[in-house]
């Protein structure tokens, strides 16, 4: 009705959103679906915050809602957070592993990048005990023998863990 998308909200589960925002929060993507028909610009991301559409977008964990924040060309290569973590870094430590492949591929972000604090997304996903997420990078051949700035690896943090499943999954290395 001619109303602005990137107005605020009231406060929602302790934060203020903007409309867009919250669109995502809610992950209402019938109605994502209709401002890109309408061609109506609905990401804007403000780079002084912790947090924007974008990245709430990779922690909802929902890969019609992020195809579709994809396909807008926001910026991917931002630093969230003190850490300055990338998307891929958000994934990665929030376990978010059904939009980890649409990054990967659509954004070519990948478990290599390094943030503030040293970290990569792959000593993150093995931090956090994110199996389908490690899974995935096994699968993409990624090395978890690197190294990050921290002199951490995936293999060792996985080593130290005393869950059987990420323990097996640390033996399957070899």
């Amino acid at each position: 009705n001619g109303g602005d998308v990137h107005s605020f909200l009231p406060e929602m589960d302790g934060r203020i959103f903007t409309v867009a925002e919250g669109i995502v929060h809610f992950e209402r993507t019938s109605f994502l679906r209709y401002l890109k028909d309408e061609r109506v610009n609905f990401i804007k991301q403000d780079l002084n915050k912790d947090y924007d559409i974008v990245s709430m977008a990779v922690m909802k964990n929902n890969p019609d809602l992020m195809a579709m924040i994809l396909a807008e060309n926001p910026k991917l290569y931002h630093g969230y957070g003190k850490e300055k973590w990338s998307l891929m870094h958000l994934a990665n430590g929030q376990c978010s592993s059904k939009v980890i492949p649409l990054l990967h591929k659509t954004g070519k972000l990948n478990w290599t990048q390094k943030s503030v604090d040293g970290r990569t997304p792959l000593t993150l996903a093995s931090e956090k005990d994110c199996l389908s997420a490690l899974s995935y990078w096994k699968d993409k051949k990624a090395d978890f023998k690197a190294r990050d700035k921290r002199g951490k690896n995936a293999l060792d943090i996985l080593n130290g863990k005393k869950d059987a499943a990420l323990s097996a999954f640390a033996e399957s290395f070899g």
